[in-house]
């Protein structure tokens, strides 16, 4: 037998290691000859090699064995040249490069596919590639062009990063150190071929040709992906901690190391050679450089390189400058060297000008601007300027000129230059003549400003054109580009022949120009370039037409001409008037007719649409003529049954016969009327208002006011688009002719309107053209918006002023009586101030706080709730009667969530180079803002740094300008704090807005000091891991944790050490821990160990993670943890497929070019690759198909998804979440260790593991959900494997909703009532099948459940604003578990299951019904934690069959007593009565009620009630012990009223409950397993207390009466067995009244102690038989009673002369009688007697 497997095992090692005899080697797959597919000839066959292993040496030797170069050869893997076909003869193969063949190389077998076929690219390695950039503005950056074949070509920037980028700058004899990988044709597109694509580099290649790629000229890329780099020379320069790339600290790369440069000697010329090397000199212009000295942008860290540096200013390089030798030096940083680095064109600008080209100039010195004064400037000085600002043209004279005394307006700060006279072919304003900087006799009213026209003459024919705001591109307002400048043409003169110009210039041939109606494409801005534009038509340009010269006119905007250049495809022909006519078309040359069939108004809105006679922001009125009613036409028929939308283009795109194909003669050739214009006002002072004409018929006639009122006119303003932007619209009519009678015909009379109509003519009216009026009756209308219905008036800002409002084109004021804030918040409302997302915070001002107005005061006593949309909404007096004068006029303030006692301002700090220093900001109304240092402190200060979370630290205002001037608004000043503000706005301060600063003077503030690292100097850092919590400032800590095995220093057992930054800039424990190792606990490495995946890990340290690579065919790591105690935890395999890694690159694609056959595809191709059939998947490509699936679902919800798409999608989320993956899914359980914490882990991400796949089926659903409305089909299933889809219509008629699982084939049915489906109209479901140990079964706190049920997850819109929301869900159990359901949905913010909002309605053997609140998803998850089941049904027995007997005996006792009353003790039946009372009613409540969780109300009621009840049981316990004490220990004296203490026992418990009651709400008092109280919250406590507090105080009475007992005079004549026999009876008797045996409940909850549990159920069910036994049954007494009762004449005497008894509460009485009082004779010769009998 050893002989076989012997043999076996040899032919094993030769079938696995060894070579290969192939006859034949051949490249295929590619059209070149040295490169392509390897595959070689074995036994006739031809087969592929693998590439497992194949690199460099293995290429090499295929080339030399072909015959090919081989010096320079490149492996390829991933079938770069296609798949191929048959066996894979070879893999693994391992040559070192000297072969010959590749039959000497040794290979091994391994499995393979032929998506992994190996290639080779033959090439010499004859020296560098000749490499070349392109388009940069150096010589070291640009487009990389590479040369092959004597041809110069491109590389694709496909996978192209620094690792490339570093070859070929090393190439070019750059650094490799810094490089940069530049995409998307950053330096212009090449030509010619695309060389290399996929490049891919390790980085230390000599030449690229040497890095992997896809092969020469073999890419799928065009020139938008060339390639560019940026590479540095090996001492390279930046600027760093500067608020701008154009200045900051100098920083220099020597020796790979980056450091600064000292500022001694250093100067402008030295800055202005280091802004020369970063390229930031201008284009063409002088650059204004110049340094920053004392460590202004900072302090550098590390070296400090350069020392002494002096330049003349026109090196290249800094290094060319006089210095000390590298890194000699006697600075520290503090001395560190700024620049700033200004080109011309950014040290000058102009401010105030209407356009770019002019303005007030204002100069930049000193990092600060200043203005210039007029004096002496002329307009050579203005071309130094515009020549500065690159504003004169190309290749044209300047024409500049500048603007004197204050022009555009007056600047601020410095005045730079005064007396300024220039040449005017300098390069810069510095090279003119001037005063010293800064030194004039000037205001800012002489402040100059220029305009720079780039050069031109009159007769320019080169005029660039173009169209403006037209609807298509023939047509808009005309405007010309001159000298760079775009600008209008004045319409006087301007007519067709102009317009025939510019459509021929514009490149429209055969066209019909025309010019537009005035103001047609609305007014443009800039200059107006041309006017009294007189044109004969033959001209080139208009420019050649007579004009006046350019900019001469004495036009406005509002005359702007427009053109249209008609291309004549379609007309009107035979009618009236240009608007109408007989249709004729052009095609093929040819004009022809259309006929009629079909043909409607929407058709001959298209026609209107296309002949641009749809009217100017007005509703087109097309309508067709049929029956030839223009007349007919001749030729050809072109089109037949037309059938329109409206919306169309063109007519070609309506449905119609083919071209020329019709049945029609051309007496039925269809005609169409287009008005543009059916309704107008005219004679108002504005186009908003004015007298109501409309047109018909071609007419122009008016509107009779009778019956016309808002509603009518609110039609008219809708007609005429006046409704305002999202504002409501108030119009009113005018009657009685008052914008001034009409002419011609009177169109309508009694016009009763709805309001809602789309037009007139849809209104009850007269007849048309029939009326009794005359035009004194013409009705007119006012079309205002609210938002200009209202203005605000007098204010510092646009948000606040006297408010005054617009009524019958009057504007007047409001009275501010009894206006309010809610009234304020409607004014606000109308102008659109609420803010944006923002709850508006509006107030009033009143008793004319922004000044009286003039004129009507239109409102008085306003009254509003605040939500109405127009002031006219709230009450108030009616228009135009009040009791006021204008000193009473309101005032309003619209401050979106802001007040002027504003305390809750928003803060933030800019410009630090740390978080908590900066610039102070603050936001006020919405607007950031900055603060003035005027008087503001370190008090101030303070209380910044509080308000920005920096607790306890020592705050700092900055030194002023520190962190550089702010812009905007500055809202504080003279800001004064005590420092017990809660916010500077409560200090003492300006009003917002007003101060006397500028930015430079905007305040600082530091909140804290560096601490710097924390750490261990005692220890090596292999025991010990330092973690700082944020960063190592003041507040902040640092925690040293020792590795398994070790403990701090001094301190036995402790693996954990901090400290915290104090105030003053050190650790709080100085640097003394260190981590030794434990000698008493040492905890082991994790043993090597074999995963599920057949993976075997060695050896691992504990707390360490160990990494490996994916297996064969996939890229990425597996890791795996070996846990602080030494145990591993699950691996996480992180790995990727080929075939999912280019599916995420196909998906990621449908970003830029979204189609549906895209999203088709990809979801079928994630369809196959996660067939269960195809093994499980491993958690990275579980990941991966999750992300893809999100991103398609992103995706769709802009295109839409299909019905095919829709059941792909769910096809593939069902194999994700397959049985088999489950091991997948769990593997990820453990990453959160790398975040430090669960916690930590679930911020990173609201969803993971698979609950990432049920929220992307929630967000695919909620897109299918919003389409299924717009579909006829009422319901949509979708099934698969793991999970069904169901979508239907609401319909809102039935009294519910319900979806039965027989429809659905699953196990769960849903519930919806009428009242929760309120303005809803569309349900989703989701049944996940199986996701038991597939998403986590967490419930909140408790780990130990599981999953029992199918997952529902149920969407249904606008749900939330029913507030009785409720949905009842029956889910059937996955298994028989013996425990209870719990009723509970996933909680994303705990990342847990969760019972809040739903509740067990009722539960069966199989099943369970939930009711829930809200929606989500939902689940029955089953428990041993919550309620352990195992023993549960013979408990539930225990307790119900005890209850009952002790209810029988409990009532027994209760008449047994009553109707003993007259021969018993008083007292003690009293205690016992009430306590048998109390026992009962418990006892009834509790077999009745205890399992009532179907009602919740019902529930909470007897679970309160039941805590009521228990609570006054052991307060009558504990009464029966205080008396049992009392009569103990007070035997001869008389002891308290019984009655007073029994009240309190019932009164009591009813406060506690009270109590209870209202500090929880009633939460916790009922739940799903029973109407009890719930530990949640701690609510059990409210019984558990005051119980506890009984049984302790009644056991101390129990071994107080005990030992009493035993102390009697008759005991101590009595041996110890029987004192000990009198002592157990005592404790069986009184344990049960004084509820001793409650104490076993203590131990109830741990399950280990099962017997506990049965012994707590026995006792405390029992506790009436035993009360009935030993009160009644046993009790001698109660039968002396009943014998007494009989013979009730003479014993009852004789016992009661004869007899001298105390009463007190005992375990012994006479004849052996038990009870809580016992009767003892004290007569000497009696008690020896009764003791010695009772035993």
């Amino acid at each position: 037998m050893w002989t076989l497997s012997f043999i076996l095992l040899i032919w094993t090692i030769i079938d696995y290691v060894g070579t290969l005899h192939y006859s034949k080697l051949r490249l295929a797959g590619s059209n070149l000859g040295n490169q392509g597919r390897v595959e070689v000839l074995y036994n006739n066959t031809w087969g592929t090699v693998c590439d497992i292993g194949w690199d460099r040496s293995d290429a090499a030797v295929v080339c030399r064995e072909l015959g090919l170069p081989f010096s320079g050869a490149v492996p390829s893997t991933y079938s770069l040249f296609g798949e191929g076909t048959g066996e894979i003869h070879l893999s693994n193969v391992n040559c070192d490069g000297t072969e010959t063949t590749l039959a000497n190389c040794t290979w091994r077998k391994e499995d393979c596919n032929h998506s992994m076929d190996a290639g080779v690219i033959c090439q010499q390695n004859a020296g560098i590639t000749p490499i070349r950039l392109v388009g940069g503005r150096t010589n070291n950056e640009g487009r990389v062009e590479i040369l092959y074949n004597n041809t110069w070509g491109t590389i694709c920037d496909g996978s192209f990063d620094v690792n490339d980028a570093a070859v070929l700058c090393g190439m070019l004899g750059y650094s490799r150190q810094g490089a940069l990988a530049l995409r998307n044709a950053s330096y212009g597109q090449g030509a010619s071929h695309v060389w290399l694509d996929d490049l891919n580099c390790s980085g230390n290649e000599t030449d690229v040709a040497l890095c992997g790629h896809n092969g020469w000229g073999n890419s799928n890329c065009n020139h938008t992906e060339n390639a560019s780099i940026r590479c540095f020379s090996t001492e390279s320069v930046r600027l760093a901690g500067g608020p701008s790339p154009n200045e900051g600290r100098v920083e220099i790369l020597r020796q790979g190391i980056w450091g600064t440069v000292c500022d001694d000697h250093f100067d402008d010329k030295s800055a202005a050679v280091i802004c020369n090397m970063l390229n930031m000199t201008g284009s063409g212009a002088q650059s204004r450089a110049y340094f920053r000295s004392g460590g202004y942008y900072g302090l550098g860290t590390g070296t400090i390189w350069l020392d002494d540096v002096q330049c003349i200013g026109n090196e290249r390089h800094i290094y060319q400058c006089k210095h000390n030798a590298w890194g000699v030096n006697d600075c520290t940083h503090s001395e560190d060297v700024g620049v700033v680095c200004v080109p011309a064109s950014e040290s000058v600008r102009l401010v105030g000008g209407p356009s770019p080209n002019e303005g007030r100039v204002e100069i930049l010195r000193q990092g600060i601007w200043g203005t210039v004064c007029d004096d002496h400037f002329d307009d050579k000085s203005a071309a130094v300027i515009c020549n500065m600002l690159n504003m004169t043209g190309s290749g044209a004279q300047s024409r500049a000129y500048f603007r004197s005394g204050g022009y555009y307006g007056l600047g601020t700060g410095r005045i730079w230059l005064d007396d300024v006279q220039c040449i005017g072919n300098e390069r810069h304003i510095d090279q003119c003549k001037h005063h010293a900087w800064g030194v004039n006799d000037c205001t800012h009213s002489e402040d100059v400003g220029v305009v720079c026209v780039p050069g031109a003459t009159t007769n320019q024919t080169d005029l660039q054109y173009r169209l403006r705001n037209g609807t298509r591109s023939n047509e808009g307002r005309l405007e010309v580009n001159r000298g760079g400048v775009w600008g209008t043409v004045c319409d006087d003169k301007f007519d067709n022949n102009a317009a025939q110009i510019v459509c021929k210039t514009l490149g429209f041939a055969n066209v019909t120009a025309q010019v537009a109606q005035q103001g047609k494409y609305g007014p443009g801005s800039g200059p107006i370039w041309l006017d009294d534009i007189t044109c004969f038509g033959n001209e080139r340009s208009i420019a050649d037409c007579y004009h006046n010269d350019f900019e001469v006119n004495n036009c406005d905007h509002s005359e702007d001409v427009g053109v249209i250049c008609n291309t004549e495809s379609v007309r009107l022909v035979g009618g009236p008037s240009p608007n109408e006519g007989r249709v004729e078309i052009l095609r093929q040359g040819v004009w022809g007719t259309v006929c009629d069939d079909d043909f409607d108004d929407k058709s001959a809105a298209v026609i209107c649409n296309m002949l641009n006679i749809t009217g100017y922001g007005t509703q087109s009125r097309a309508y067709f003529r049929s029956g030839g009613f223009y007349g007919p036409g001749t030729g050809t028929i072109w089109l037949d049954n037309v059938q329109c939308n409206g919306n169309e283009r063109d007519i070609d795109l309506c449905q119609h016969n083919a071209w020329g194909v019709n049945d029609c003669t051309h007496s039925e050739d269809v005609g169409v009327a287009c008005v543009p214009e059916s309704v107008r006002l005219v004679g108002g002072p504005s186009a908003k208002e004015g007298r109501v004409e409309i047109l018909r018929q071609g007419i122009w006639g008016t509107v009779c006011d009778d019956q016309f009122d808002d509603k009518s006119a609110a039609v008219i303003c809708n007609m005429l688009n006046m409704t305002g932007s999202g504002a409501q619209t108030r119009p009113f009519f005018r009657s009685v002719s008052y914008y001034g009678p009409g002419t011609g015909t009177i169109w309508l009379d009694n016009v009763r309107c709805n309001g809602n109509e789309r037009h007139i003519n849809q209104c009850q009216h007269n007849a048309w053209g029939v009326n009794d009026c005359t035009h004194s009756e013409d009705v007119g209308v006012a079309c205002v918006p609210a938002s200009e219905s209202v203005r605000l008036v007098g204010g510092p800002s646009s948000n606040e002023g006297r408010v005054e409002i617009l009524m019958q084109g009057i504007w007047g004021t409001v009275c501010d009586d009894n206006f309010d804030d809610k009234s304020a918040a409607v004014i606000c409302n109308m102008l659109n101030m609420t803010g944006s997302g923002d709850q508006s915070r509006p107030f009033f001002r009143s008793s004319g706080y922004y000044g009286p107005g003039t004129g009507r005061i239109w409102l008085d006593n306003v009254q509003c709730n605040g939500n109405e949309r127009h002031i006219d909404d709230c009450q108030h007096n009616s228009w135009g009667f009040n009791d006021c004068t204008h000193s009473e006029d309101v005032g309003v303030v619209c401050v979106p969530g802001a007040t002027t006692n504003q305390t809750d301002l928003q803060y933030r700090l800019r410009n630090g180079m740390r978080s908590n220093e900066g610039r102070l900001e603050v936001n006020y109304g919405g607007v950031w803002g900055t603060v003035c240092d005027d008087k503001f402190d370190n008090n101030a200060a303070k209380i910044v740094c509080k308000k920005l979370g920096f607790a306890n630290v020592t705050a700092l205002v900055a030194p002023q300008g520190k962190y550089g001037p702010g812009s905007g608004r500055i809202w504080l000043d003279d800001v004064t704090c005590f420092g017990n503000e809660r916010s500077i706005a409560e200090c003492h301060h300006n009003d917002f807005g007003v101060n006397n600063c500028n930015h430079w003077e905007d305040v600082g503030v530091i909140c804290n000091t560096d601490c710097g690292e924390w750490y261990s100097s005692f220890s090596s850092l292999i025991y010990q891991t330092i973690v700082y919590k944020y960063s190592p400032t003041f507040g902040y800590v640092a925690e040293m944790t020792c590795k398994p095995g070790y403990v701090v220093v001094n301190k036995t057992s402790t693996r954990f050490e901090s400290a915290v930054c104090t105030e003053n800039g050190t650790w709080s424990l100085p640097a003394y821990s260190a981590c030794v190792p434990d000698e008493q606990k040492n905890v082991k490495n994790c043993s090597v160990n074999v995963d599920t995946k057949h993976r075997t890990w060695n050896e691992t340290q504990p707390g360490t993670i160990a990494e490996e690579k994916c297996p064969i065919g996939y890229s990425g790591m597996v890791s795996r943890q070996c846990s602080e105690e030494g145990n591993w935890l699950n691996p996480f395999y992180n790995c990727i497929s080929k075939i999912v890694a280019d599916l995420i690159k196909a998906v990621e694609s449908l970003k830029v070019s979204p189609s549906a056959e895209k999203i088709t595809d990809s979801l079928d191709q994630l369809v196959n690759v996660t067939k269960p059939e195809n093994g499980s998947s491993y958690i990275g490509e579980l990941n991966a198909v999750t992300d893809m699936l999100d991103t398609i679902t992103s995706v769709s919800n802009v295109v839409g998804a299909t019905d095919k798409q829709a059941d792909s999608f769910f096809s593939a989320t069902s194999n994700l979440i397959d049985t088999k993956n489950a091991d997948s899914w769990q593997s990820g359980g453990d990453q959160y260790g790398n975040y430090g914490s669960q916690e930590e882990y679930q911020a990173s991400s609201d969803f993971i593991g698979a609950m990432k796949v049920i929220n992307v089926v929630d967000k695919y659903t909620d897109i299918l959900l919003n389409s299924i409305g717009n579909k006829t089909d009422s319901s949509k299933p979708i099934h698969s494997d793991n999970l069904v889809v169901y979508l239907t219509k609401v319909n809102t008629t039935a009294e519910n909703l319900k979806i039965e699982e027989e429809a659905l084939g699953i196990s769960s049915s849903i519930i919806l009532p009428k009242t929760s489906l309120n303005g809803s109209n569309s349900i989703s479901v989701v049944v996940y099948k199986n996701l038991t140990g597939i998403v986590s079964s967490k419930l909140n706190n408790v780990n130990d459940t599981t999953i029992n049920s199918e997952v529902v997850t149920i969407s249904l819109d606008n749900w939330e604003k029913n507030a009785n929301f409720v949905v009842d869900i029956t889910m059937e159990f996955a298994q028989d578990v013996r425990s209870a359901p719990i009723c509970s949905f996933w909680n994303k913010t705990i990342f847990a299951w969760d019972t809040s909002g739903c509740r067990v309605l009722s539960s069966k053997h199989s099943s369970a019904t939930c009711r829930c609140t809200h929606l989500t998803n939902f689940a029955i998850l089953m428990s041993p934690v919550i309620q352990s089941n195992l023993n549960n049904m013979v408990l539930d027995l225990i307790s119900i069959v005890g209850c009952s007997i002790s209810l029988a005996g409990l009532i027994l006792t209760v008449v047994i007593h009553l109707f003993l009353w007259k021969y018993i003790n008083k007292r003690r039946v009293a205690v016992l009565l009430n306590l048998s009372v109390a026992l009962i009613i418990s006892y009834v409540m509790f077999i009745g009620g205890i399992d009532k969780t179907e009602n919740k109300i019902l529930c909470t009621a007897l679970a309160s009630l039941l805590h009521y009840i228990y609570l006054v049981v052991f307060s009558i316990m504990l009464v029966e012990g205080i008396d049992l004490a009392l009569t103990v220990l007070n035997v001869f004296k008389q002891k308290p009223k019984l009655k007073w203490m029994l009240i309190a026992a019932w009164v009591a418990p009813a406060v506690i409950v009270g109590i209870a009651l209202g500090v929880t709400k009633t939460e916790g008092y009922g739940n799903e397993i029973s109407c009890w109280l719930t530990t949640k919250g701690g609510v059990i406590w409210a019984f558990v207390g005051p119980a506890l507090f009984v049984i302790l105080v009644n056991f101390v009475i129990l071994v107080i009466a005990i030992r009493a007992t035993l102390t009697l005079h008759a005991m101590t004549k009595k041996s110890t067995v029987e004192k000990s026999k009198s002592a157990i009876w005592c404790l069986l008797v009184l344990m049960p009244l004084m509820g001793l045996t409650w104490v076993l409940g203590v131990f109830y909850l741990d399950e280990s102690m099962a017997w506990v549990q049965y012994a707590f159920a026995v006792c405390n069910s029992l506790q009436g038989l035993v009360i009935f036994l030993f009160n009644c049954a046993f009790n001698k007494r109660i039968w002396k009673a009943c014998t007494t009762k009989q013979k009730r004449s003479s014993a009852a005497s004789r016992i009661n002369l004869n007899s001298r008894s105390t009463s007190f509460t005992s375990a012994i009485t006479d004849n052996s009688d038990v009870s809580m009082t016992t009767h003892v004779t004290y007569e000497e010769k009696d008690t020896t007697g009764q003791f010695a009998n009772q035993q």
